[in-house]
């Protein structure tokens, strides 16, 4: 009798995590393409003569562009970021459609998708702490670029916490179901 009140309750712990790693696949998933709207807006918004601030650095400054026709480099910083753009989407993508699939049981996955979202919170822990502490003070237009910070530090720490929540739901659906194998 003990014995079936537990597994029912193990039944239940692991529904409810099941669920919550569905959710937070579809989290991970809207984040991914929020970041491809986010960067469209920014690309929309700021004239690809503007990129060329990516290369006003001191150490841009040693290297001679001269050789370069002008507006190539603003095309390569172009091409570099939609490449680094898709490729997050991509890996989003792949660590929410295998956390669905994982939860609801309709292939069963390998723990490959919990290291990319680990792989993918180490990211964006390291990116909001780079926009809070070496952002650009000296910024023409300080005041429009911090009120752009603040709010993609808000949905960048609202992400990562769908990727810890990813995280714990995808071991404890695991352990779960261990538990209900063995019993």
């Amino acid at each position: 009798m003990q014995r079936q009140k537990e597994k029912g309750m193990n039944q239940r712990k692991l529904l409810r995590y099941e669920n919550r790693l569905a959710v937070s696949g579809a989290a991970i998933i809207a984040f991914g393409a929020w970041n491809v709207v986010k960067a469209a807006i920014f690309f929309i918004v700021t004239p690809l003569e503007d990129l060329s601030h990516f290369f006003d650095s001191p150490e841009m400054a040693q290297i001679d562009f001269s050789s370069i026709p002008e507006g190539t480099l603003d095309i390569i910083v172009l091409v570099g970021v939609l490449a680094a753009l898709m490729i997050s989407l991509l890996v989003r993508f792949y660590i929410g459609r295998a956390a669905i699939q994982d939860s609801r049981r309709i292939r069963r996955r390998r723990i490959t998708y919990v290291v990319f979202a680990a792989l993918a919170s180490l990211s964006l822990v390291m990116g909001v702490i780079t926009r809070l502490f070496f952002a650009n003070e000296n910024s023409v237009d300080w005041v429009k670029f911090y009120d752009v910070s603040v709010v993609s530090t808000i949905v960048d720490l609202t992400s990562l916490m769908a990727l810890l929540e990813l995280i714990v739901s995808a071991i404890i659906v695991r352990s779960q179901r261990k538990k209900l194998e063995v019993a």
